[in-house]
């Protein structure tokens, strides 16, 4: 779908998007002709029907030489399914971190041996960070406003601890979310923490970069995270993180790239905080470690170049064994569970102008 301004003119590649489509048949050959259209020798999938159908649809065709490269972004046991389910479509793999590769591995026996690690590609300063500590010190989250997951309420808790052992300090929210009308109700219920606090809501990532590049302590209290781009876009501005113990944040994180803490553990981070405010020629090792570290995978040309070479191995394995059986999982809908034939599906679908998208 469209970027979130809504347009693709600044798109660096040919964008094709899907018609509408009121059958999954009619989608298989939709989203068949815009693979053909483009010559595409790998389909690269992060989703689920679009692309199975997509596949069943080309893989009809004995000569079809078209892989499909999945990426799994996340250690979901939904997208294990997902990847479990095309396997039989699938050349090779992606994973966002190495527990995710191991999983998949151990889980989806058949692409044991065609799992590729991927890093996301995240912009890092051009010269490596001077050293710096504002006074009071800055400290920053950036990401979805939600306590499922990323517990951003926490951050509140955190601020009032901070305060209660004399520490000063401003804090940036940047991001929107589900909760954060709950949010503001917390530190309108704090107002100390609430003078100290700026929301942002939604930023561009160029506005991000630039708010990264002033800051000091990047704040991540969530209980899963795959790999956030947040975190690895801190650390390449040479912001410090505090994390917790999670698989995809610990590849980057440890004791001389930034600070771990347990998870919902506010006394942790208050101390993680004071420490980098008592000791400001740690925190600076700490800063150049974080910077180096991203920048030596993650930095945009070098995780593209990466990308490239998957795309290019993928090209040399051989095409997946019983590709032409393989039948595209699809959704049961209210009409498939009361055994409405599919012709009277497609036709009520148009007649009310619904459609299906994935």
């Amino acid at each position: 779908g469209p970027t979130r301004s809504g347009s693709f003119d600044n798109w660096p590649c040919a964008v094709s998007e899907l018609r509408p489509c009121h059958s999954y048949s009619q989608l298989a050959r939709e989203a068949a002709q815009v693979i053909e259209k483009h010559h595409t020798e790998v389909v690269v999938a992060t989703d689920d029907n679009t692309t199975a159908v997509a596949m069943q649809e080309l893989y009809r065709q004995t000569t079809c030489p078209v892989r499909l490269l999945e990426m799994l972004h996340a250690d979901l046991p939904s997208e294990f399914s997902r990847v479990e389910r095309l396997a039989p479509v699938t050349t090779a793999a992606c994973a966002i971190n190495e527990s995710v590769a191991r999983d998949l591995r151990r889980l989806v026996p058949a692409l044991h041996d065609r799992v590729f690690r991927w890093y996301n590609p995240v912009p890092c300063a051009a010269q490596p960070p001077r050293p710096r500590l504002s006074c009071p010190v800055k400290l920053i989250y950036v990401g979805r406003v939600s306590q499922h997951e990323k517990r951003v309420l926490d951050l509140v808790e955190i601020g009032k601890r901070l305060l209660a052992r004399g520490l000063d300090f401003r804090l940036t929210i940047a991001g929107d979310g589900e909760v954060m009308d709950n949010l503001h109700q917390r530190l309108v219920a704090n107002p100390e923490v609430d003078r100290r606090t700026i929301l942002t809501g939604w930023l561009s990532p160029e506005s991000i970069t630039e708010l990264l590049r002033g800051q000091d302590l990047f704040l991540l209290p969530g209980d899963r995270e795959s790999m956030g781009f947040a975190l690895l876009e801190a650390m390449g501005q040479g912001v410090v993180p505090i994390v917790t113990p999670l698989p995809g944040p610990s590849e980057v994180v440890n004791e001389e790239t930034g600070y771990t803490v347990p998870v919902g553990d506010y006394d942790a981070f208050t101390g993680a905080v004071a420490d980098a405010i008592a000791d400001p020629a740690r925190l600076q090792s700490r800063r150049m470690a974080g910077y180096e570290c991203v920048r030596r995978k993650f930095y945009i040309p070098i995780a593209i170049g990466t990308f490239a070479g998957i795309l290019n191995d993928t090209l040399t394995l051989p095409l997946p064994v019983g590709r032409h059986r393989f039948l595209a999982p699809r959704p049961l809908g209210r009409m498939d569970k009361l055994r409405i034939p599919q012709c009277l599906q497609y036709a009520k679908r148009r007649l009310f102008g619904q459609y299906i998208t994935a």
